[in-house]
């Protein structure tokens, strides 16, 4: 008898690979079919995963293309890794651990907007690595909520 094969969540090359693309690109209809993501006019979201892209049409395009991605990863039930390969130091750890890992090079709160990256209780921190933002969405106790490439 033959056993099924696992199969290995997505890793984060493969993620940031789709921005840019038109929903209707082959790589991103295989993506919404492999992770059974539910699409709509705004937004792929594969639940289960921790992954979910919004969409926007560019200035004069026809098509709507993957724009964002945001990676959530403490609400999934069980908890586990969604996907593989977040760059190092990326986790989802906390405020501290995350900028003793590596300082922000930018900074924001709700109340005043872009702060100095030093700010103790930012409520966003933005990384600019490998050609991406990265930006870690902080909840009250200072836990990382989600990442927002």
């Amino acid at each position: 008898m033959a056993t099924a094969k696992k199969k290995s969540a997505p890793s984060f090359d493969d993620l940031t690979a789709l921005l840019g693309k038109s929903v209707d690109d082959p790589a991103v209809v295989e993506m919404i079919a492999a992770l059974a993501a539910k699409a709509d006019k705004d937004y792929i979201i594969a639940k289960d995963h921790g992954v979910e892209y919004s969409l926007d049409r560019p200035s004069g395009a026809k098509k709507k293309v993957l724009r964002a991605l945001f990676l959530h990863g403490p609400r999934l039930k069980p908890p586990r890794p969604p996907y593989e390969g977040l760059p190092k130091p990326f986790a989802f750890s906390d405020r501290a651990a995350m900028r003793k890992a590596k300082p922000p090079d930018e900074a924001w709160t709700m109340d005043d907007g872009d702060v100095p990256p030093t700010h103790e209780n930012s409520e966003r921190d933005t990384w600019h690595m490998n050609g991406y933002d990265i930006s870690a969405d902080y909840r009250g106790d200072g836990r990382i909520s989600h990442y927002y490439i």
